[in-house]
């Protein structure tokens, strides 16, 4: 097979998956998805989705995991690995064809409420828990909106424009990267702690390091309502930014 001209690189970064900078994640995430947005295995017109979509989701689902420890040594085996996993989508898509919706996680809670809080709950109980716990709402909102001004672009994107907005007015997050030019997107959900999480406690996301270290919340089940409240106020601030992007526009 002749040798691809990414196939060295890939075959260092994909070893080094535990230990690479933001630099190198950018760099693997461009090869994979440079190696499989031309590559049109049959199985596709099978499934529902652009082949986008599933390069997207294989890359957080499959490169995303160097717990996996597994080895790649070039372009051709990514597309081996590509081509199974879209033959597991599949088989995946059809099971969920036949069986009813639960409707337990239609906001996106579940069991993952914990582990990823997010702008849900009861605002007055939770804002109330605030007071209780001598946090000011001032303090918090000024929190806040110092730390959006202060951190990279994409973060106050990826909030304001996607996570918290209703569902009718999110922008999906595949688009939001393409429209900024947003790379490694998947990455940088989960590292701001608005995806799931793989390798990581939510407490070492950037969103679980404004609560823990910024506003002093201990990260615990005992303080979901104070965690809540505070994402609740993130996300105003960070809707506050949305709007003020699109007045500048």
């Amino acid at each position: 097979m002749p040798q691809h001209q990414d196939d060295p690189a890939l075959k260092d970064l994909w070893a080094r998956r535990r230990d690479l900078t933001e630099a190198e994640w950018g760099r693997l995430y461009a090869i994979v998805v440079a190696a499989l947005s031309s590559y049109r295995p049959q199985i596709l017109a099978s499934l529902k989705e652009d082949n986008d979509v599933y390069v997207q989701d294989f890359f957080q689902d499959k490169v995303l995991r160097p717990d996996l420890g597994s080895r790649l040594d070039h372009v051709g085996a990514l597309r081996v690995a590509y081509k199974r996993y879209l033959h597991d989508r599949y088989d995946s898509e059809q099971l969920r064809g036949t069986e009813e919706l639960s409707g337990n996680d239609i906001d996106g809670l579940g069991d993952t409420a914990t582990a990823n809080p997010g702008p849900h709950g009861d605002p007055d109980n939770e804002f109330q828990a605030l007071a209780e716990a001598s946090i000011g709402l001032a303090a918090v909102h000024e929190s806040a909106a110092r730390w959006l001004r202060n951190a990279k672009p994409w973060v106050p994107a990826m909030l304001g424009l996607h996570h918290c907005p209703d569902r009718d007015q999110s922008e999906p997050l595949v688009r939001l990267a393409k429209r900024l030019g947003i790379r490694s997107y998947h990455y940088k959900a989960e590292r701001l702690g608005i995806t799931g999480l793989r390798d990581r406690p939510w407490a070492q996301t950037l969103l679980g390091q404004w609560v823990g270290e910024d506003l002093k919340i201990q990260i615990s089940n005992e303080n979901q309502s104070l965690i809540s409240a505070a994402l609740k106020i993130l996300c105003h601030e960070a809707l506050i930014w949305a709007e003020q992007q699109e007045a500048a526009r």
